[in-house]
């Protein structure tokens, strides 16, 4: 055990010593309380309105973001953003951008140490979820979060992102945040009758969960995600790197990730 949790910490460490185009830029918003556009990048969000002619769905635009230790991310994560944008579509939604936000190191390294596991740094967490998304044409990653000076709750992310798009998207292209949630989170939150800050709440159930009934205009339940997306876990994930297992990894994260945490070089 102890063997392996010091191969993958050599192997984080990679990442944060060398440069990685897809960290450029984090460095300097260290220190940053406030947004920049580094932070929530927009690209596939422009994308999508132009996909759209700027023309919204009967309630207009959504972004939407969800957080977690995500150590490391995989597929699961990327889903759960579909799951939610697919059932915003059917309440008159059009989801234009959605993001993952790995929690900052205040909170994972404390929590992973609690576990007797690998606890992967921000930066690491960061640039896997990037390596995921790069070909996916609604999720990006945000850096926001794990570039804090210390650790940031969920909510405060949330509104984080809320004022930047509010500040920075014209009249017509405003969009309602929501944040997407499992349903151990939303109950272990107490979020099942709204989230704060007038920020909507997307619930994304596995199969089997009883999930919390919606609140309309606050709280939607989507369908859960189906096949083999749905039984990825960080927890898994770290096992099949203990056992160097390609094909797991590849599959759960993707194979550019998989080629990443297994072979890493100092590109």
């Amino acid at each position: 055990l102890y063997k392996t949790q010091a191969i993958l910490l050599w192997r984080q460490r990679c990442v944060n010593r060398f440069h990685h185009p897809a960290l450029a830029g984090l460095v300097g918003a260290r220190f940053a309380m406030s947004s920049t556009a580094s932070n929530w990048p927009a690209t596939k969000i422009e994308s999508s309105r132009s996909a759209l002619s700027d023309e919204a769905g009967p309630n207009g635009f959504a972004v939407l973001l969800t957080t977690g230790g995500m150590n490391p991310p995989h597929k699961g994560h990327v889903q759960m953003l579909h799951q939610a944008a697919k059932r915003l579509q059917r309440e008159g939604y059009s989801t234009i951008g959605a993001f993952l936000s790995p929690t900052h190191d205040g909170y994972l390294q404390g929590k992973a140490r609690s576990l007797g596991t690998v606890g992967f740094s921000g930066n690491f967490r960061l640039h896997i979820a990037r390596l995921i998304v790069e070909n996916d044409l609604l999720v990006e990653a945000s850096d926001w979060e794990v570039a804090q000076r210390r650790f940031v709750n969920f909510p405060e992310v949330a509104k984080e992102l809320k004022d930047y798009l509010a500040e920075t998207c014209d009249s017509s292209a405003k969009a309602t945040v929501f944040y997407v949630s499992g349903t151990d989170h939303c109950s272990r939150c107490g979020l099942a009758m709204g989230f704060p800050y007038d920020i909507g709440l997307v619930v994304v159930p596995r199969t089997g969960e009883r999930a919390p009934v919606e609140v309309p205009g606050k709280v939607y339940v989507s369908d859960a995600a189906e096949g083999e997306i749905a039984s990825f876990s960080s927890t898994k994930v770290r096992e099949a790197l203990a056992r160097g297992d390609h094909d797991y990894i590849s599959n759960a994260l993707s194979p550019v990730a998989a080629r990443f945490l297994l072979q890493p070089t100092s590109e």
